[in-house]
């Protein structure tokens, strides 16, 4: 009994990473696409309860929904990452600056997909990594380093990626 629960664990953490991995390659992919415009983009015209909306296409299949709400002196970046028409995978990065000026140095990181998703080492500044797997993640970091995610955010971050990701869906199917 006991060899058969080990099998059948190991087969279960197995599908697990092996999905992780997956969700990430595809990750890698959209964005080398992304990078090198092979994307079909729609913007949306005016700014939405998200900020800017933009939405990249693979033929006529929605991959990435970004999203950019910016103040002066800080904003947050939203990218939802969609395959097959399932979200997969979500990185939320939020920032806040000295100075209006440091919106360039922060956009330069995010042109290169090897900074994107890195912290930029400010006080304010966080990422939060949504994985939808068999086993969904929810990972934090503050200035490089992680930080607990409470399972009262962690349902709390669910259920906003979720219904935020429908209602983008949504808008962008009007273009």
């Amino acid at each position: 009994m006991r060899l058969f629960l080990s099998i059948v664990a190991v087969s279960f953490f197995g599908q697990a990473y092996s999905q992780d991995k997956d969700i990430d390659n595809f990750v890698r992919k959209v964005e080398n696409l992304r990078r090198e415009a092979k994307l079909t983009v729609k913007v949306y015209p005016d700014k939405a309860f998200e900020g800017s909306v933009t939405g990249y296409y693979v033929k006529d299949s929605l991959v990435l929904i970004a999203t950019l709400t910016d103040a002066e002196t800080g904003g947050r970046e939203t990218l939802y990452y969609i395959r097959e028409g399932q979200l997969r995978k979500v990185y939320i990065m939020t920032a806040k600056f000295d100075s209006n000026n440091e919106w360039a140095e922060y956009h330069t990181k995010h042109k290169s997909m090897d900074n994107c998703h890195s912290c930029h080492l400010k006080p304010n500044c966080m990422l939060t990594v949504v994985t939808f797997a068999a086993d969904t993640t929810v990972e934090g970091t503050r200035l490089g380093q992680a930080r607990t995610v409470t399972e009262k955010e962690r349902a709390s971050i669910l259920s906003y990626t979720t219904k935020k990701s429908q209602e983008l869906k949504t808008l962008l199917k009007e273009l």
